[in-house]
């Protein structure tokens, strides 16, 4: 056990490196706001249609519904870090470019202080941003053809440290409150080219913005069981809510120019300006959703959830064309004897779908995605292996632009009793 939780340690502290090194996405439609959203539970969860409202689940956490750490069993601690790879096919009905990128999806930890008192802990990507377009086109000046090309480049985003506890009350009902620690940067870069046989011109103008702010995420959570007259489990069932209020970050704004010319092969490039030109304002959005999850003799298990952003009050470094957001979710898990002594019985079997109405306008249309998802959890003594699948699209054709993306999600949960006094030495 002592091998495995260093395991754990080593694979955590890469997985900090990576999140704020922070190369999380490769859509160029995270060119809006703060770009590309990324699901807060584990790889359960998203093999479950992304819902975590109301799983209500010893074995597994969340950053969604902060209630749900009161699942956590006597003496028992739960850690999980998880990692994603995503291939995206990206068509504008005349191209196709492909993107790939990998990195880690989140850190959770968990654990019950006192009897009425749980605690948890992580690190995920909140949002992320990283697209490269160029856009080109041709002006005819003085009887020559100059070609003018426009590239755009952006990348950061949003990391979120978050402390979450929750309370028992009444044997049935728990109320949890988690505090964010929201902190990144979001760079974005424009770079015009104007050429001809002799002339070059280059001006490039890239601004950079470094924000944090301390946000309280809300939530509860009923849950109860019924058993039989022999008094085992036959129905477990979960009721859940989150809210989120509206909160504004303000961040350091730095801009940069730089402009260079070449005639007859002679380059002359001065610096336009380089500058701290004060603080812009991202306003984050009120958020608030419910979630359902019910079990059936502790072998099937289906989720539910609805949740609704309203992003059409916010602001983004200026930017305000957005919609509220809304996703809705479903998913299903299937084990056919948890604590069979034949392995392939108690392995974990998944499958969910899910509709996402993003915030962003695109061609003056709000952005859906819909995707499939199913995965499979493997038991291994106290190790859960956790291997999810996505299959989605972002967009569509007619739209102008579809991302078609494949995604593969790796957890691993340790799951382990501490805190248990020995009698013997």
């Amino acid at each position: 056990m002592k091998k495995i939780s260093f395991i754990l340690l080593v694979i955590s502290t890469l997985a900090i490196n990576n999140v704020l090194a922070q190369k999380l996405s490769t859509s160029p439609f995270s060119r809006y706001g703060v770009g590309e959203m990324f699901f807060q539970g584990d790889v359960k969860q998203m093999s479950m249609g992304n819902t975590a409202i109301a799983d209500f689940n010893s074995y597994h956490l969340s950053a969604v519904n902060p209630a749900n750490v009161s699942a956590l069993k006597a003496n028992s601690v739960l850690f999980e870090v998880g990692l994603f790879h995503k291939l995206s096919a990206f068509d504008n009905g005349t191209s196709l470019q492909i993107n790939n990128t990998s990195n880690f999806s989140h850190i959770l930890g968990g654990f019950r202080v006192a009897r009425f008192w749980h605690t948890g802990f992580g690190l995920l990507p909140y949002s992320g941003v990283g697209y490269k377009v160029q856009v080109s086109d041709s002006l005819a000046i003085d009887n020559s053809i100059s070609l003018i090309t426009n590239n755009y480049e952006g990348t950061g985003g949003i990391n979120r440290l978050f402390w979450t506890n929750s309370l028992t009350l009444f044997n049935h009902l728990y109320l949890g409150a988690k505090i964010n620690y929201n902190f990144g940067n979001l760079s974005r870069q424009s770079t015009t080219v104007i050429s001809d046989s002799v002339y070059m011109s280059i001006a490039v103008i890239a601004d950079r913005n470094f924000f944090h702010k301390f946000s309280y995420d809300f939530g509860f959570t009923f849950a109860d069981t019924i058993f039989n007259k022999d008094e085992q489990q036959v129905f477990r069932y979960s009721i859940g809510g989150i809210f989120a209020n509206q909160y504004s970050m303000s961040s350091i704004e730095q801009k940069f120019g730089i402009r260079s010319v070449s005639v007859y092969n002679r380059s002359f490039s001065d610096s336009i300006f380089y500058d701290t030109v004060g603080t812009s304002t991202i306003m984050m959005p009120q958020t608030f959703g419910g979630g359902l999850s019910m079990t059936y003799k502790n072998s099937l298990t289906f989720n539910f959830d609805y949740i609704i952003s309203k992003w059409a009050n916010s602001s983004i470094l200026g930017e305000t064309n957005f919609a509220d957001s809304r996703f809705i979710g479903t998913g299903l898990e299937y084990c056919i004897a948890p604590l069979s002594t034949r392995y392939y019985k108690t392995i974990r079997y998944r499958l969910g779908a899910y509709q996402y109405d993003s915030y962003m306008i695109f061609n003056n249309q709000q952005l859906k995605t819909q995707a499939i998802t199913f995965g499979f959890g493997f038991p291994v003594k106290a190790i859960q292996l956790n291997l999810g699948f996505v299959i989605g699209r972002t967009g569509s054709i007619d739209l102008g632009l579809q991302e078609n993306f494949y995604q593969f999600n790796l957890g691993v949960s340790l799951y382990d009793i501490w805190f248990v006094k020995r009698k013997f030495m």
